[in-house]
């Protein structure tokens, strides 16, 4: 057993775990900080469509799968950088990433860092002209199968 005590004063007790365990009470945690420990995808949803519904369906988005928890950080990174450079600012960086498929947070949040959030999509702004096909290849150039003889 194991006993925590505070200026003298006993405030905890926890049962002896096995070698290699822990004894972690989420009660002990203060209550802002416990859907972050408990690890709760669906917390992170809620808090994302809270703030705009373009970082709530993101955050959506990622946590979708058999393993949510591995793309929470990701969205506890969301939901700080909206607090940092606000709500609508992150909507139009995750707008923006989205169309680009960027799901790196490292690159989302260089996006806010760099003001870029507002800027107009390139794909919008490039037209392909397909006038000069010189680079088009038929489809059978890239069949790298060697044909056996006689067929």
């Amino acid at each position: 057993m194991v006993k925590i005590y505070f200026k003298g004063a006993l405030v905890k007790i926890h049962k002896r775990a096995e070698s290699g365990k822990r004894s972690t009470d989420f009660d002990d945690y203060p209550k802002e900080l416990a859907p972050y420990t408990l690890r709760n995808p669906k917390y992170q949803i809620s808090e994302g469509y809270i703030r705009a519904n373009e970082i709530g369906a993101f955050i959506e988005e990622i946590l979708t799968g058999p393993y949510p928890w591995h793309r929470l950080r990701s969205a506890q990174k969301i939901l700080r950088l909206s607090d940092k450079y606000g709500a609508d600012r992150m909507a139009k960086a995750l707008t923006k990433a989205k169309a680009y498929s960027i799901y790196d947070m490292r690159r989302i949040e260089n996006m806010l860092k760099n003001n870029v959030e507002d800027m107009p999509l390139e794909k919008d702004m490039v037209q392909l002209e397909l006038d000069d096909p010189k680079f088009l290849r038929d489809s059978l150039s890239f069949n790298h199968h060697k044909q056996e003889k006689g067929q």
